[in-house]
């Protein structure tokens, strides 16, 4: 099973020392119904923090005809497919190459080294020997985070007498909706453990996506392993987060076990049930945006920051009182607008063409539907109104916005008031989060000096 090798493997990725001879490679495109193919001799290595292959062919890379030019994508079926065997005899998998031709080789030139990148690397065994169902990954990072289990005692006799070592393995689980999640820690990764009967298929990028937003952090997986009634496989791909200056904070900076992994629950529990596809949720597209952001430019992390306040709002019930009668009056002003006499004279207009009245006429109307749909603020307003938000936080927020969406820069002088904004717009984002997932209890509250940890009650 290739199961035996994934600690290894998972070691060498995040040590960056991975690297596999293989006695073939090999490029396959299809194009216009023909099969194109090159092969030969070569490695899987990493370098530059990328997968990186070479190998050694006795014949050129075939000329495929392409009209795609600098700017544009290229389209999917005129990039490459990959596949090499080791000398374990594993095979290895990978799609949307783009390789190229390096130098040639041999004392008359003949040969070639054919060179390209992988964003990520794939073993399959569909042997059906499968001892277990369930995903292993391995999320690289050192992560501050509250977990509770087992001690282990060892006890053995030196030539000096009997000693006594005792070891801590840093673990929790969860159980959620029949998924149980065994969340192991080491120094310098952790490793998750789900298992359960009739899994998602995109249930570990749901832990990710949770586990992301309890840490503030990019956690994504660099090795998983999985097993399943078809076969297991390793998948294998390289992350490079900006954790060095990283300025945005998790939800709750504190070890309340409890409060913590039920944090994790309800974000994973929501993402799992209003996710489709392999896509992530645009709530945590939003929160890695930030989390990237605030590793660079304070004035990035600014405009991020209140613009993902924004756009998480959408996702927020709707609180508002009744617009029946908004809706009515709106109504009845597009009916008068859309009825005004045509002003245009008669000699220079042409029937092809919309007449300037009736231009006006739809950009007016447009305008005036838009009245029908909640700004973000108002949306805001409603759930202050309800307890469940603060007015400060909100008018905070609209003092940050503003400056930052039109390009006011804070690089000559970042003041504390600078900072505070800052703070307190990441509470607002995490309270507004906590409301779409249903969480109540502690978080801790960046809106204040000190950080205290606070109870979030929700809406009244």
């Amino acid at each position: 099973m290739i199961d035996i090798s994934f600690k290894e493997l998972s070691e060498a990725v995040r040590k960056r020392t991975f690297e596999i001879d293989c006695p073939e490679i090999r490029l396959q495109l299809n194009v216009a119904g023909q099969v194109c193919k090159i092969a030969g001799p070569g490695s899987i290595y990493i370098e530059e923090g990328r997968f990186k292959f070479k190998f050694f062919s006795k014949n050129r890379m075939p000329v495929v005809a392409s009209d795609t030019v600098a700017g544009q994508i290229v389209p999917a079926e005129q990039l490459w497919s990959f596949s090499a065997i080791d000398m374990q005899d594993r095979s290895w998998s990978s799609s949307h190459v783009s390789p190229y031709e390096d130098v040639s080789y041999g004392s008359d030139h003949t040969g070639i080294i054919i060179r390209g990148e992988l964003w990520q690397l794939e073993a399959r065994s569909c042997n059906g020997i499968s001892c277990s169902m369930g995903i292993r990954m391995d999320i690289p990072g050192e992560f501050n985070i509250p977990l509770f289990d087992s001690t282990n005692t060892v006890t053995h006799n030196p030539s000096l007498g009997q000693q006594t070592e005792s070891s801590k393995r840093d673990t929790a689980s969860l159980e959620i909706d029949g998924c149980r999640i065994t969340i192991v820690k080491h120094s310098s990764f952790v490793r998750f453990h789900i298992d359960g009967k009739n899994l998602q298929s995109e249930i570990a990028t749901r832990v990710c996506e949770a586990f992301q937003f309890v840490t503030a952090r990019s956690t994504w997986w660099e090795s998983l392993y999985s097993s399943d009634e078809e076969g297991d496989y390793i998948r294998l791909r390289l992350r490079n987060p900006l954790d060095s200056n990283r300025r945005m904070q998790p939800p709750l900076n504190t070890f309340f076990d409890l409060d913590y992994w039920k944090l994790f629950e309800c974000y994973f529990r929501y993402v799992s049930q209003n996710t489709l596809g392999k896509n992530l949720h645009a709530i945590s597209a939003f929160l890695s945006d930030v989390s990237e952001a605030s590793a660079t430019s304070f004035e990035l992390y600014c405009l991020i920051l209140s613009v993902a306040v924004e756009g998480v709002v959408k996702f927020l019930p709707s609180h508002e009182d009744d617009n029946t009668n908004v809706f009515a009056v709106v109504g009845r002003l597009v009916e008068y607008v859309m009825k005004w006499p045509e002003f245009d004279v008669p000699d220079v207009m042409r029937e092809e063409q919309p007449t300037t009245t009736q231009k006006l006429k739809m950009r007016i109307s447009g305008l005036l539907n838009t009245l029908n749909q909640p700004r973000a603020v108002d949306r805001l307003q409603a759930l202050q109104s309800h307890g469940a938000l603060q007015d400060d936080l909100i008018r905070n927020w609209k003092k940050l916005r503003h400056p930052a969406a039109h390009g006011n820069s804070f690089v000559e002088n970042i003041t504390q008031v600078e900072f505070d904004k800052c703070d307190k717009a990441l509470t607002l984002l995490y309270q507004i989060i906590f409301l779409i997932i249903g969480y109540t209890g502690k978080f801790s509250n960046y809106s204040k000096h000190s950080w205290p940890v606070e109870e979030f009650k929700g809406a009244n």
